[in-house]
């Protein structure tokens, strides 16, 4: 179960999740984990679950996640691979590698090819 305090003001920001795994009564901390780190974790999850469990969870993500890591998610829970998507979208395949990697944002013209192939569109949330 994870449960976060999220500031996402910046992609290089330390975000403070609190994993239930990593807490003991030795140490009661959270773990600090950049927001790469976190995503990871969820991405490593959303990988463990499939049919109405997955979608349950995608719809949490894109309720509480900013934008662009909803994107991120959408790709990397893909069935398609990065290669593939970015071959079928007409986008780089470094651009996106780029994005997934926290290293770069994309522009809205690169993420709505992108959103367009994998189906996604944006609606405000409820």
């Amino acid at each position: 179960n994870l449960r976060r305090a999220v500031d996402t003001s910046h992609p290089d920001e330390e975000m403070k999740c609190t994993m239930g795994s990593h807490r003991s009564r030795k140490n009661p901390e959270p773990v600090s984990l950049t927001r790469q780190e976190t995503f990871q974790k969820l991405v490593d999850r959303a990988g463990k679950l499939s049919g109405d469990r997955l979608e349950a969870m995608r719809a949490r993500i894109s309720e509480t996640l900013p934008i662009d890591d909803q994107l991120r998610f959408a790709i990397a829970t893909s069935e398609v691979s990065q290669y593939g998507l970015a071959k079928k979208s007409g986008v780089d395949g470094g651009v996106l590698s780029r994005f997934m990697n926290y290293e770069r944002d994309m522009r809205l013209e690169t993420a709505a090819k992108l959103a367009e192939e994998l189906g996604l569109c944006l609606l405000p949330r409820t």
